[in-house]
């Protein structure tokens, strides 16, 4: 019995370590199943070869079949003259790209065409040179000019309305008058029997005044002047001869007298105080210091023991 058992324990070992020792060997790998051959001409295939071509001999492969001209894997096809691929068609002469056409003879650029300031030289144009650069010393003040005043709006009413006058002052001048009648009063008063002088003295009364107003401009009261002088004592001299009236001649005469007298009186008290005076501009800017081209005119009057002298003076 115990035999047996223990040769069945044995086969069990030995089965074991056969089963163990299998195992622990590698196992080859399955063999590999060879890829199936393409068709001749077929993608991956041998080349189909051509109809005309011998047949293989031996072992060896037939040669590569050629696709047709044009095919995917045949000889290039070449495109025709000017299309994509094609060999390059010449452009015409003077086209772009084509030959370069010859100018005329004599255009610019031609055979035989010259410069007009000879052969190979061409005209030597003014040559503008710049300015220098100005450049400001350092520190030295901007020269950006100060903004200009803005203009007051316009208003039609000032644009047509005058200018204000000027004020005006009274200028008098009427002592210059009463010396020039000193003048032929005394002229008249020495004239005994002497026509020169009583001619003078009547040619002053009339004249004098007159003078004295046209020298400082006042042309219209020099008119006045001389009519008033004229005038007024020859109407008081009628005026005197009929109020005295009668067969007396030498009443009329005084009448005559009298009334010529009181109308020179009158005329020369008009000149003094009423013509003698004039409204001139008061001077608002200050007054500058230049010669004067204005004249004026002064009497001369002299009284000695045996002479009188009467005389007129003028500046010019």
């Amino acid at each position: 019995m115990n035999r047996a058992l223990s040769g069945l324990a044995s086969a069990v070992v030995a089965s074991l370590l056969v089963t163990a020792s299998a195992l622990a060997q590698p196992q080859p790998d399955p063999p590999t199943p060879a890829p199936a051959e393409a068709p001749a001409g077929a993608y991956g295939g041998p080349e189909a070869q051509a109809p005309n071509a011998a047949p293989a001999q031996g072992p060896a492969a037939a040669p590569a079949q050629q696709a047709p001209a044009g095919a995917y894997g045949g000889p290039a096809q070449q495109a025709p003259a000017g299309a994509y691929g094609g060999p390059a068609q010449q452009a015409p002469a003077g086209a772009y790209g084509g030959p370069a056409q010859q100018a005329p003879a004599g255009a610019y650029g031609g055979p035989g065409s010259q410069s007009p300031g000879g052969p190979g030289s061409a005209p030597n144009a003014p040559t503008a040179h710049a300015p220098a650069p100005h450049r400001a010393p350092l520190g030295s003040p901007s020269t950006v000019p100060p903004p200009m005043p803005e203009e007051p709006p316009y208003d039609p009413g000032l644009a047509l309305s005058p200018p204000p006058p000027p004020p005006m002052r009274i200028k008098h001048y009427g002592l210059q008058i009463m010396l020039v009648d000193a003048a032929w009063i005394a002229l008249a008063a020495s004239s005994d029997n002497n026509e020169g002088l009583a001619t003078a003295a009547g040619l002053l009364y009339l004249g004098g005044g007159s003078i004295v107003h046209m020298s400082h401009g006042n042309n219209s009261s020099a008119v006045l002047s001389a009519g008033l002088r004229a005038g007024l004592p020859l109407a008081g001299a009628l005026l005197g001869a009929g109020t005295v009236g009668g067969d007396d001649s030498l009443d009329t005469l005084a009448g005559v007298a009298v009334g010529g007298f009181l109308g020179g009186a009158t005329a020369m008290v008009l000149d003094w105080f009423i013509l003698g005076r004039q409204e001139i501009p008061i001077e608002t800017t200050p007054r500058r210091h230049y010669r004067s081209r204005s004249f004026s005119i002064a009497p001369d009057v002299g009284i000695g023991h045996e002479s009188m002298r009467v005389g007129v003076q003028g500046a010019f």
